[in-house]
Order: structure tokens, then C-alpha cells, then sequence
């Protein structure tokens, strides 16, 4: 009697307690006589035959409980529980299914479909369920569905088109930051620079991340590079990562998609620094393409500076004296030429094609 009144009055904790107070063969005898009383509420007796481990008891009642009432929420939530438990997705779905019902707006319990249908192996209905959770607001959702598409092989326009409209959306740092690495992997690199520049204006934590995605691409890529460099030269500093090498970077990717008028500046003011060889070398490169008075005033500069470069380096000196030997020959200055490949090869340098073009300039 006292644990009826206790279950009647909605006191569960007590009930139970005092359930479990008594010695095991009583405690099992009023057990069962409480949840075969129908008397008693429904839910109530389900839920302590959950407490007390009697599965078969507490499916045969909430399964009752949803006949009578399917729109009763702790039975679902506990059905579905014990559904999931025992791998019975097609059950579990159903019930995420009918829950969702309940709860029109709310995306949680369409992501939870779908999930259900994936583990039914069916694919299709679990991506219109995530496009749907999507369609909801729940941008995680969409981010879902678009590793998903990446992992079916979907075509990369569709993907593309997917990201740009979450890249329109209200997306937290994080989100921009996977965005900005998915659009990396289409190829899309302007987008996924935006995508990073945003994300570390939003949220400065996000910097060394921001870096890493960003240096990783550049340092493996040698094509449309350009955007990334771009981001790295502003960002990078913030770490302490010098700007300079990937504006020589920069630079070098500009002039081989023929924006050499945009290259010049940044090697003009990378010859002060200690990229100043390299730079040269880009910038003579660079005028092999311009008229020959163009080639000769580069071939002069370069020339000016071969004394000072044998003092840095036997490399640096070699690689110098190469340049303005192929700037000399390309100017049509062919005595100056053979006099600058000579003076390498007489150091027993082997230097790229030098030994064959001074045959060529002597034949």
C-alpha cells in the first residue's frame, strides 16, 4: 500500500526507494504486482520497470503506452532509447520519425532520421533527410550533406554549389574554417581564402589553423596558389611567420600567369631583403619576355652584383653568374655572354645548361 500511494501521488523516487528497501523475494513480488496493476498509471509502471532492469516489462508497456497515445514523449524518448540500444534502427527510425512530427521546427529529430537511415544502409533518404535538417537552419546539418557528397563521389560543381550557399549563411569560425578546406580540395582557392580570411576577422583563435590549412596547400601546390599567398603575407605575421617568402612566392606565381606587372613591385622590395638573389634571379626571368634594352639594363644590375655575391656564397655566386650569362645571350650581347658562362665553367661549375650554351655561343 505504501508504494502504491507513493506511485499514485507521482513520487517515483520514493516508491523505488522503498521498493528497494525491501528484502529481494518481497521486493520481486510487489514489483510485479505493481506493473501488472492496471489501476495504476501506465507510465509509471514503465518507468520503474526501466529502474529495476525488467526489459520485457518495459517494452511490453511502452509499447502500450504509444498505441494509446503516440504523441506521448517520454515513451518515445525511452522506446527509441532501448531501440538504438538493441541496433533496431528501422524501429529507432520510425519513432525519430514520429518525434519529429512532434516537433515541426526542430532539426535535431530530422538529423536523428537520418542517422537512422544511414544505418539502414539507405544513403538517399538520409541525405534528403539532412538536406531537409538543413533547410531547417542547422548549418551543421548542410556540412553534414556535404561530406557526405564528398565521400559518395558526387560531381564537384554540386559540391561547390552546396558550399557556397552555407558560405552565404551565418557560419561560426569553425564552420568557415571546414568550408575554406573543402573549397581547397575543389581547387577553389579564392573562395577558400575568403572563407579563412573570414573565419580569423571572427575569431583570432582560429589563426594558427588558418595558417596550417593555408601553408599546407601553398607549400604542396605549385597552381593557383595566388589568394592563399595573398591571406599568408596579412595573417602570417600575427604568428610570427615572415611575410616575405610568400611574397616571393607570390610573385613568381604572378609572373607565370602573365601578371608580371603586378610581380615587379613585391621583387622590387624583396632585392632589400634576404630573398634579395632570388628576387633577382625572378626579376630577370621575368624581362626575358620584354625587349632586349629591357633584358640589357637587367643584364647591368645583374652584373653590378656579381662581385658581392661571390663574397655570400659559391652557390649564390654561380647562380648569379648563370643568369646574366643567359640575360646576355637573350640581349644579343654575345661576347658578354660567353664571358659570364666561361668564368663559371672555368670554376668547374656543371650549372644547368651552361657548358652546352657556351658551345652553342662559341660554334
Amino acid at each position: 500500500r505504501i508504494t502504491r500511494s507513493y506511485i499514485m501521488g507521482g513520487e517515483l523516487e520514493y516508491a523505488l526507494h522503498h521498493l528497494q528497501s525491501q528484502s529481494p523475494p518481497l521486493q520481486e513480488s510487489l514489483l510485479a504486482s505493481i506493473i501488472d496493476d492496471e489501476r495504476l498509471p501506465a507510465t509509471s509502471r514503465a518507468w520503474l520497470a526501466l529502474q529495476t532492469s525488467r526489459y520485457a516489462d518495459s517494452l511490453r508497456l511502452l509499447d502500450s503506452i504509444l498505441a494509446a497515445s503516440p504523441g506521448e514523449e517520454w515513451a518515445i524518448g525511452e522506446r527509441v532509447r532501448i531501440a538504438e540500444a538493441q541496433q533496431d534502427w528501422a524501429m529507432a527510425k520510425d519513432l525519430y520519425a514520429r518525434w519529429s512530427g512532434i516537433h515541426p521546427g526542430e532539426s535535431w529529430y530530422v538529423r536523428r532520421v537520418s542517422d537512422m537511415a544511414l544505418a539502414l544502409g539507405d544513403r538517399a533518404e538520409s541525405r534528403s533527410c539532412l538536406r531537409d535538417a538543413w533547410t531547417l537552419g542547422d548549418l551543421d546539418a548542410g556540412f553534414a550533406l556535404v561530406r557526405r557528397m564528398f565521400e559518395e563521389g558526387d560531381d564537384h560543381a554540386g559540391i561547390e554549389s552546396a558550399l557556397d550557399e552555407l558560405a552565404t549563411g551565418s557560419c561560426a569560425s569553425a564552420q568557415r574554417i571546414e568550408a575554406g578546406s573543402s573549397y581547397l580540395t575543389l581547387g577553389a582557392t579564392q573562395k577558400a581564402a575568403d572563407c579563412f580570411r573570414k573565419a580569423f576577422q571572427m575569431d583570432r583563435l582560429c589563426t594558427d589553423t588558418v595558417i596550417a590549412r593555408a601553408n599546407t596547400f601553398v607549400q604542396g601546390n605549385m597552381e593557383k596558389r595566388i589568394p592563399l599567398l595573398e591571406l599568408l603575407i596579412d595573417v602570417g605575421p600575427v604568428r610570427g611567420f615572415p611575410g616575405d617568402p610568400y611574397r616571393l612566392m607570390m610573385a613568381e606565381d604572378l609572373i607565370a600567369v602573365g601578371r608580371s606587372r603586378e610581380a615587379r613591385p613585391h621583387l622590387e622590395d624583396l632585392v632589400a631583403t634576404p630573398l634579395r638573389w632570388k628576387s633577382l634571379v625572378a626579376l630577370a626571368q621575368m624581362v626575358m619576355s620584354e625587349p632586349k634594352a629591357a633584358q640589357e639594363q637587367m643584364y647591368r644590375r645583374i652584373e653590378a652584383t656579381l662581385s658581392e655575391a661571390d663574397k655570400v656564397g659559391r652557390n649564390v655566386w654561380a647562380e648569379m653568374s648563370y643568369t646574366a650569362g643567359v640575360l646576355a645571350e637573350s640581349a644579343g650581347l654575345k661576347a658578354e655572354a660567353v664571358q659570364r658562362l666561361e668564368e663559371l665553367v672555368a670554376r668547374e661549375f656543371e650549372y644547368a645548361d651552361a657548358v652546352t650554351r657556351l658551345a652553342r655561343l662559341r660554334a
